[in-house]
């Protein structure tokens, strides 16, 4: 592919995508879609990642390394759920509710109960999300 950036898992990312990406977010964002995504500060990004990827291998690893290969592999500050079928999203929104779940149960944790909530509604406004 002509302008394509390549991971290392053949994950592509067209350099025109690579720059909307870099003008359409602050310090980080989550990919929901192509036409969604969650804008964060980049101490809201980096705790929300963190916590999510804390529990991902509890949820289950398949899926991970191509949602996180923006961050990993390319160093940009997002990740994406755009490529993701209903399987690799449904993982996603397990981990993202066992996240909130544990951040919840810890106190000094709760200022960032509306992120959660933020990012879980959209997530459930996706056409790929199942209870």
């Amino acid at each position: 592919m002509n302008g394509a950036r390549v991971g290392t898992n053949g994950y592509y990312w067209l350099e025109e995508d690579i720059r909307f990406r870099e003008r359409h977010h602050m310090a980080g964002s989550i990919f929901v879609s192509s036409e969604t995504l969650l804008s964060l500060s980049s101490v809201q990004f980096d705790y929300l990642v963190e916590k999510i990827r804390a529990v991902a291998l509890e949820v289950d690893k398949t899926y991970w390394s191509q949602i996180f290969e923006p961050m990993d592999e390319g160093g940009m500050s997002f990740i994406s759920l755009e490529q993701q079928d209903i399987s690799g999203f449904s993982v996603f929104c397990s981990a993202v509710t066992l996240a909130k779940e544990k951040s919840e149960a810890a106190s000094a944790e709760g200022h960032y109960l509306a992120l959660w909530n933020r990012l879980t509604t959209l997530l459930q406004q996706d056409s790929r999300y199942r209870e």
